[in-house]
């Protein structure tokens, strides 16, 4: 994401806020291999934004100066004052933008950590945003923490709840093929199936050859 300065570029530039949004590029190229992070990677990207946009209400004035110091921790990966910082918001405004933010934010620290327990309870959390894709890809995160743990009985359930939900559908793909993943050995059929829907998805080429690798194998096994 390009930031460009308008004509209050000076009191922009003194803004730790955009100064991360400017750095943000880096990091998700330094953090873009794992799962998790690579959920987080749009978030990361937005949330700076979302912070800075509603800094004109006076009571989010405040919400807005804790969230943005987790961020600025975040962003430098420290990740111990990030977590007790994201805590506090997400726990203290557990209804504001930023409070499911932290959460979601929260949830995917946790998991990296192998902490899957901790990691779920705040996606939970996370999941009471019912207007942006925050609540929807922390569907995704609770599927990857049962998953984690060896559930995959309740990971297909959430994952299939993040399928169903339209304001990720860009994810949809990456969460077909994870299901294929998951039920290929007990469900030949399904998993056919939505291979096919992978095949035909055209948001999903990076899917799309693996999808017919694995068709072909199933045929031949069959």
């Amino acid at each position: 994401m390009d930031i460009k300065y308008n004509k209050h570029k000076q009191e922009m530039r003194e803004d730790p806020v955009l100064d991360f949004l400017l750095q943000s590029k880096e990091f998700v190229k330094k953090h873009s291999n794992t799962l998790t992070i690579g959920l987080v990677a749009v978030v990361v990207l937005v949330v700076g934004l979302s912070i800075y946009n509603s800094s004109g209400k006076a009571n989010e004035g405040k919400i807005q100066n804790s969230f943005g110091k987790a961020m600025i921790s975040y962003e430098n990966q420290e990740m111990e004052k990030a977590s007790e910082n994201f805590r506090i918001v997400a726990e203290k405004y557990p209804n504001s933008a930023q409070g499911l933010q932290s959460a979601y934010l929260l949830g995917s620290i946790y998991f990296d950590q192998g902490k899957y327990d901790d990691a779920q309870k705040f996606f939970e959390k996370a999941t009471k945003d019912k207007k942006e894709f925050i609540g929807a890809q922390a569907l995704e995160g609770i599927a990857a923490c049962y998953e984690a743990k060896g559930d995959n009985t309740n990971a297909m359930k959430y994952l299939e709840k993040a399928l169903e939900d339209k304001r990720i559908s860009y994810r949809h793909g990456a969460i077909r093929w994870k299901i294929v993943l998951l039920i290929k050995a007990s469900d030949e059929g399904k998993a056919k199936k939505l291979c096919n829907d992978i095949i035909s998805d055209t948001t999903a080429t990076d899917y799309h050859q693996p999808a017919e690798n694995l068709i072909a194998v199933m045929n031949k096994a069959g």
